[in-house]
């Protein structure tokens, strides 16, 4: 991607461009997969590293940058410190549960989410259930690669009607276009999905092409 090619605009122009760009890229609708899944919530600004190395729990995040985790970062994002997944493994949601058949009171976890970025995952990989939290949460002991992704899904325009057409959905979209740059540069031949409204897979290629948006 060319890193001057960035357009400056308002924010009132944020929602038509950002549409108007996304759209443009569309090449058929999204395919439903037909296999098992998992699905891995990561930040936006977090996914296009996990595209270079593959999922990694958070200790092995920290590692990957360098450093070793303080015993108090230990203690604070262990699994009795509150952090779901504790340090070293790694939380993934099913939607392919029997959900007719849940206990009173538990709690099921949308991946949908217009504010992170959603991996799709193939379940042959090893994982165990946990329903500490929610009840079609799965935890992952080791290291996930992109072998294992199916489909790299974005709800930006959701985000858009949802939440806001302002800076965090500028912050959002030029990290996409930092993701698609990524996978081509590692050649992975991974769909990417945008699943708000009538999903669509989007041409990699075409996105590529594509500005990044500062605001004025």
């Amino acid at each position: 991607m060319n890193k001057l090619n960035i357009v400056e605009i308002p924010k009132d122009k944020v929602y038509n461009l950002i549409r108007e760009n996304i759209k443009s890229c569309q090449v058929s609708p999204a395919e439903r997969l037909t296999v098992g899944e998992y699905h891995h919530n990561i930040s936006y600004d977090n996914a296009a590293s996990a595209l270079k190395h593959g999922i990694l729990s958070l200790q092995e995040e920290y590692r990957l940058r360098g450093r070793e985790m303080t015993l108090e970062e230990k203690i604070k994002f262990s699994r009795e410190g509150g952090h779901i997944n504790g340090i070293d493994e790694i939380s993934l949601a099913s939607m392919n549960i029997d959900f007719d058949n849940l206990y009173s009171g538990e709690r099921i976890y949308d991946p949908a989410s217009p504010y992170y970025v959603d991996i799709l995952i193939a379940d042959i990989i090893k994982t165990y259930r946990i329903t500490e939290h929610y009840a079609n949460e799965f935890l992952a002991r080791d290291k996930i690669p992109t072998d294992f992704f199916l489909a790299i899904d974005v709800r930006i325009l959701k985000y858009l009607e949802e939440c806001d057409a302002g800076k965090k959905a500028v912050s959002h979209y030029n990290y996409l276009l930092d993701i698609i740059s990524i996978m081509i540069e590692q050649k992975l031949d991974i769909p990417v999905r945008e699943m708000s409204e009538n999903p669509m897979t989007l041409s990699k290629v075409k996105m590529l092409t594509l500005p990044k948006i500062k605001l004025i």
